[in-house]
């Protein structure tokens, strides 16, 4: 897949040089997230079976939902976890540990050996961690979204996550689990003291994931900062196209107007404006603001296409009322209205 990939940007690069390719971000964020320890790999190996046990027989989805409304639970239901939606594992682990007493119940009647895992203090801590960390990837996974989003702010999240993880490998060392919330409560209420195993496992995943994120992230646009924001501080040492493009910096830079127009203007649309008086300088920047930095709009009109053609339509065709829902123009009903001949007969 990778050489696939590649062999596209090339070809790419041929058509258009001036072009800038990059891998979806949110693909790599999910890859990055794949690799963890074996004892950690094997608990969401076992709680995917547990689910699949649970959600793909219609007779144990019934009793265990007739549990859940006998036991007053707030879910009634298990989350099913497939590879190709990113925020699926988190919400299926998080919902499997909110519903561990009742699992367990049921368990015991159809799968006792399965059963006994949620009777040790190891495999649910072990859980609990897992659902909170994934729900950390989850809220990235999230803001890497957007039908606005450019590869400066898709890296400053990421940038930020990393830094997040440093904080959580520290606090980690000194037996501080305050980070991960649901497994901090669940120590506490259960008077459970820390387990130095499972902090082990903890720390190693952390140090894991940061290495895997670094390596699947590795541009580094500080040089490009100029572009987020020319008039903070001085970038002129970092415009690389000679003393023209220099001068040119020094005027926009200079410009209090633009300055001021620069604070209420969308950065792309602000270059945009300025892509006739400051042209090498606007065409520059645009290379690095408009490539997509995910494949979310692409996917955004899959989703779209699945609703809008669906088994009541009677009409194959959905390019023109696709076209209309994944757009963000509006159509002028009375123009619309006032250009069609009306059947005055009738």
């Amino acid at each position: 897949m990778t050489g696939r990939l590649s062999g596209v940007a090339t070809r790419i690069k041929k058509v258009a040089p001036l072009c800038k390719t990059m891998h979806c971000l949110i693909h790599r964020q999910a890859l990055a997230s794949k690799n963890m320890p074996k004892s950690l790999k094997l608990v969401l190996d076992s709680a995917v079976k547990i689910v699949n046990l649970i959600k793909a027989r219609p007779l144990n989805s019934r009793l265990f939902t007739v549990l859940c409304n006998e036991m007053g639970s707030t879910h009634k239901s298990l989350l099913l976890h497939t590879e190709v939606r990113w925020l699926s594992r988190g919400k299926v682990l998080t919902r499997l540990f909110e519903l561990r007493s009742e699992i367990l119940l049921l368990l015991t009647d159809i799968d006792e050996e399965k059963s006994k895992l949620f009777c040790d203090d190891e495999w649910p801590s072990r859980l609990a961690y897992m659902a909170d960390i994934f729900d950390r990837l989850n809220i990235l996974n999230l803001s890497l979204q957007g039908s606005n989003t450019n590869m400066f702010y898709a890296s400053d999240k990421v940038n930020a996550f990393v830094r997040k993880l440093d904080l959580f490998i520290s606090q980690v060392s000194k037996n501080d689990l305050s980070a991960f919330e649901t497994l901090n409560t669940f120590w506490k209420n259960n008077e459970i003291q820390p387990n130095s195993n499972i902090i082990t496992d903890i720390s190693e995943h952390l140090q894991l994931l940061k290495s895997n994120i670094l390596q699947y992230f590795p541009e580094d646009n500080s040089e490009m900062k100029w572009i987020i924001n020319p008039f903070e501080d001085d970038y002129i040492k970092n415009i690389p196209e000679g003393i023209l493009a220099k001068e040119l910096f020094i005027d926009l830079t200079s410009d209090s107007t633009l300055k001021t127009a620069f604070k209420t203007k969308n950065i792309t649309n602000f270059w945009l404006d300025v892509k006739q008086e400051y042209s090498a300088l606007s065409t520059q920047a645009l290379q690095f603001l408009i490539p997509f930095v995910s494949t979310y709009l692409c996917e955004n009109t899959f989703s779209h296409l699945l609703y809008t053609k669906n088994k009541y339509r009677s009409r194959l065709n959905v390019e023109n009322n696709l076209r209309l829902k994944v757009s963000n123009l509006e159509p002028d009903i009375d123009v619309i209205v006032r250009s069609k001949q009306h059947q005055s007969s009738h």
